[in-house]
């Protein structure tokens, strides 16, 4: 079964990385290196030399980038691993902890005064508590992947750090520290709602806060699984999803076909394998 469409950049990403894929370049090196580049970016730009912070916010744009590669790099060349996973993560939420740290010191003597202290420590701690969150979310989930970032027409909302050095060179530093710090807060909120919402449902074999959700169907003995995209509004999927154990009926099915704009493929399987949960199925498409 096809995962949902990765964002642009992932794609490009993934495109980008095939000739290290040959290399024996291991993805844990291009972790530790995009994170050096986001450390070196954001003591740029805490130095608050013009100069020295339009380079600081280039490297860091560059490295959130490169951050890309490594999932990318570790999937083609087989060297997925715990290890990576984790590194990963930590990478991430120590880099943007830096850059909120960073830009509150080369903001502290402008016009926001003691408030880049408060926002500084607001952006930094909701850095690492979302790292935290969102690997509690992975482990809620059981999927073995990250559960990443929200996504709008192949844009995810970390996409936003691409204005860095734009508005870093053209003076609107302040502003966008301001909105990326309480944009932090708020994406913590996200990341704690989603917790609770995927260690609720899990009790009931389902979460409709995945990418797809699975709905079977009883037919002539065999059974169809059907993966539904996140297109399908959160209510209508919510309302179609069958009480734990029981299966949905054909005039159901018909009625997800008609509601889902892009349905997924069906797979045909073994009845028995699809309890308590369908994401433990066995597929013989």
């Amino acid at each position: 079964m096809s995962a949902a469409r990765p964002p642009w950049v992932q794609r490009l990403a993934r495109v980008l990385v095939r000739p290290l894929a040959r290399t024996s370049l291991h993805p844990n090196h291009v972790t530790a290196f995009t994170a050096l580049l986001a450390l070196t970016g954001a003591g740029l730009i805490a130095s608050a030399n013009p100069v020295a912070m339009n380079w600081g916010a280039g490297l860091f744009v560059l490295s959130r980038f490169l951050d890309h590669f490594d999932g990318e790099l570790a999937r083609q060349s087989g060297r997925t691993s715990a290890l990576g996973y984790l590194l990963d993560y930590l990478a991430g939420g120590i880099s943007y902890a830096a850059l909120f740290v960073g830009m509150a010191v080369a903001l502290y003597q402008g016009p926001l005064g003691m408030w880049v202290v408060a926002l500084g420590v607001l952006g930094g701690v909701s850095a690492l508590a979302s790292v935290w969150l969102n690997m509690a979310i992975d482990r809620t989930r059981d999927t073995g992947a990250a559960v990443g970032y929200p996504a709008f027409a192949g844009f995810e909302l970390e996409d936003g750090i691409y204005l860095l050095a734009a508005v870093t060179w053209l003076g609107w530093l302040a502003p966008f520290f301001v909105a990326a710090c309480l944009g932090a807060g708020l994406y913590l909120l996200y990341t704690f709602a989603v917790l609770l919402r995927a260690r609720a449902s899990r009790a009931h074999g389902w979460d409709p806060d995945q990418d797809y959700l699975y709905i079977r169907l009883s037919r002539g003995g065999a059974a169809a699984l059907r993966r539904l995209p996140r297109t399908l509004p959160l209510a209508a999927r919510r309302a179609l999803l069958p009480p734990p154990g029981n299966t949905l009926g054909v005039d159901e099915i018909i009625l997800v076909e008609a509601l889902s704009p892009r349905p997924g493929p069906i797979w045909t399987i073994s009845p028995q394998a699809c309890h308590p949960s369908p994401p433990s199925c066995r597929s013989t498409r």
